[in-house]
């Protein structure tokens, strides 16, 4: 199948109330990305990446083909996993016919500050040869302008709004579409190891294991990365994650304050 045969979402952005509101916050292309549906519809993981993203479709992929331990290959070619492309299950049942219909919708979120860090690690310091991250974050860097500072990157990217922002540092309550779509679990990174599974047990996903890939150890280096300043600006650009997830503004404590409750649907 063909790259615009999978992604065909013209004509589903009119028709579809749901994902003319998600391009507030992202592109049809993107939101038909990240929304992962199960082969059999039974669940829809919304991927946010820096946040487990790998990890967590190694477990679902291992699933949808019948494996018992997760996949340890490459995850993220849409065009080749398992999921149903979004558009070609939604052409039979809208996105608002799976979630009136009892598909669960899934994801993982994690604390900002440790997300921001996370992402600058992987994408901007560690990035390969092509380099496709720095000039989204940082206007007019170019080749051989050095790697920019984690300051001048988070001042860049908190310039910049929701839909131009790339993923790996959007905010997450655009990113995940918290005020689009209907969620049935949101977890917490930092409560990986209770919360993939009730997430997991959720979707009916049997796999087992809490993989840990692509790891950038983030979390642990966040507090001396951040001036009492920087702290306050990336608190302010991201305040929709912070309130909206249940994280505090301090950096000593970077699990969340409070944990999520999430409506029942009607």
């Amino acid at each position: 199948m063909t790259t615009s045969g999978r992604w065909r979402s013209a004509a589903f952005v009119v028709t579809s109330p749901l994902m003319r509101k998600s391009r507030r916050y992202q592109s049809p292309q993107q939101v038909c990305y990240h929304v992962h549906i199960a082969p059999d519809q039974r669940y829809a993981y919304v991927s946010n990446p820096k946040v487990g993203t790998t990890s967590i479709k190694s477990l679902l992929i291992a699933d949808a083909l019948g494996l018992p331990d997760p996949v340890s290959g490459p995850v993220h070619d849409r065009l080749h996993d398992p999921f149903l492309a979004f558009e070609s299950a939604s052409h039979f049942r809208p996105l608002e016919s799976l979630q009136r219909n009892g598909t669960k919708f899934v994801t993982i979120v994690r604390n900002p500050f440790a997300r921001l860090l996370s992402a600058y690690q992987s994408k901007i310091v560690g990035a390969d040869e092509r380099n496709e991250f720095t000039p989204r974050a940082i206007d007019g860097w170019r080749p051989g302008h050095g790697v920019p500072t984690f300051e001048s990157f988070v001042r860049s990217v908190c310039l910049q709004t929701d839909r131009r922002a790339d993923p790996h540092w959007r905010q997450q309550t655009a990113q995940v579409l918290i005020d689009v779509l209907d969620f049935d679990f949101i977890g917490h990174l930092e409560h990986v190891d209770d919360d993939l599974p009730i997430m997991m047990q959720t979707v009916g996903v049997s796999v087992s294991g809490t993989p840990r890939r692509n790891a950038t150890g983030a979390t642990d280096a966040v507090r001396p990365q951040y001036s009492d300043e920087l702290a306050e600006l990336v608190f302010n650009r991201y305040r929709g994650d912070f309130q909206r997830f249940g994280y505090g503004e301090s950096l000593e404590e970077l699990a969340p304050i409070r944990r999520l409750s999430l409506p029942s649907r009607g």
